[in-house]
């Protein structure tokens, strides 16, 4: 039984694998394609998004912290950004990590 147990972990972790994001190569197609100016545009989008059920979860504030980082948009940039994303949605609850 173990050794079917095994098996279907490491099947499972090889799926997870495969269906992994990548972030940098995601971010280096954007970098090569952008300006530094649709880089924060890019950013203020993905915080419209996080921001659309009024709620910033702690894993959608790192994964747009980290896509920022990779495309080398400034944290008062990023920041900037996500107050005002917040600010247009009533009663937006979410982490203050970056204030």
């Amino acid at each position: 039984v173990q050794g079917q147990e095994l098996e279907a972990l490491a099947e499972a972790g090889e799926k997870a694998d495969n269906e992994a994001i990548d972030l940098y190569a995601f971010t280096s197609v954007l970098k090569r394609h952008l300006d530094p100016e649709a880089r924060k545009v890019f950013i203020g989008l993905m915080w419209e998004i996080v921001y659309a059920d009024g709620e910033l979860h702690e894993l959608e504030d790192n994964t747009v912290w980290r896509v920022a980082e990779l495309l080398d948009v400034e944290r008062v940039d990023r920041v900037a950004a996500r107050r005002k994303a917040a600010a247009e949605v009533p009663g937006a609850k979410g982490s203050a990590n970056d204030e």
